[in-house]
């Protein structure tokens, strides 16, 4: 007779209490869309960076953690200099089964001006290691040059939220020859209609010698033009402490040319440099690219 009463008890006040219930209902359903459209939402943005980072093959802004092999080769003209010939090889290899996933690299550097419109890239020899599965954590060892020994650390992090993504990061490196050097860069995209992206990026670089110091900023549209072709339009500012100044205006071409490892990379660009008097200089990048990358 008690079990009964009990269920005739709790069934009444489930009854009086159904208004309450149908309150918690509601707000629990809601957070659950909520919670799925959010996650929704962010995966449908990293698959978009994604796409542009397997044709620029973007290993700064984005997380690439497979083996490659690439060759790179082509020229570099301006208007008032001869013609740049450019021969690159670029190695990453993945190694899993060591501690902290170390990869082997022949790769330029973070510390690498990306904003210059010379494609003048330092070629770094070495290892890297990963430390932290939430931060984008880097230790590096390597070499620049024959003698050139460095180590370097980054550490980042990427926050999003609605359609921009904010990627904070910090690198310092500390060689033989150049001594101690940083940078401070910002990335901030924001994702715009049929998955185009327009990037803010902004760096600071100082080191032991003070001349060297720089600033420098660049704003750039990423389009898609359609499958595995994406023109980009940017604006640059360098600002350095030697008081020499440049501004650019740029447009980059690359269009997958050959099955899935043959790329064509067009860079036109302008130049205004401060020790010219701020006359400007036309320039044209052309690149050819061969990827060995599953």
């Amino acid at each position: 007779m008690k079990k009964i009463l009990l269920i005739l008890l709790s069934f009444s006040f489930i009854y009086a209490s159904s208004d309450y219930l149908d309150i918690i209902n509601e707000n629990m359903a809601n957070r659950i869309i909520r919670y799925s459209k959010n996650i929704d939402k962010a995966l449908c943005l990293r698959s978009i960076r994604e796409e542009f980072s397997e044709i620029f093959n973007d290993d700064y802004y984005y997380k690439n953690n497979k083996s490659y092999l690439k060759l790179i080769l082509g020229f570099q003209k301006q208007e008032h200099t001869k013609i740049n010939v450019i021969e690159k090889i670029r190695v990453r290899l993945d190694l899993p089964l060591l501690k902290h996933s170390f990869k082997l690299f022949i790769d330029s550097d973070y510390l690498d001006n990306k904003l210059d419109a010379e494609y003048e890239q330092d070629t770094s020899l070495g290892i890297e290691s990963s430390f932290s599965k939430y931060l984008d954590s880097k230790l590096r060892l390597g070499l620049r040059g024959i003698d050139n020994i460095y180590l370097g650390y980054r550490i980042g992090m990427t926050y999003e939220h609605d359609s921009f993504v904010i990627e904070p990061y910090q690198y310092i490196r500390y060689s033989i020859e150049d001594k101690l050097e940083e940078s401070t860069n910002l990335n901030i995209d924001m994702f715009l209609q049929d998955d185009d992206i327009l990037r803010l990026y902004m760096r600071r670089y100082s080191d032991d010698d003070s001349s060297h110091d720089s600033y420098g900023t660049s704003l750039t549209y990423f389009k898609h033009l359609d499958n595995k072709k994406i023109i980009t339009t940017s604006i640059s500012a360098n600002i350095s402490s030697d008081e020499n100044k440049n501004y650019i205006i740029s447009s980059q071409y690359q269009q997958n040319i050959f099955k899935k490892y043959m790329f064509l990379r067009v860079v036109p660009y302008m130049i205004w440099e401060e020790i010219n008097d701020y006359k400007h200089d036309l320039g044209i990048t052309v690149l050819f690219e061969w990827r060995f990358r599953k």
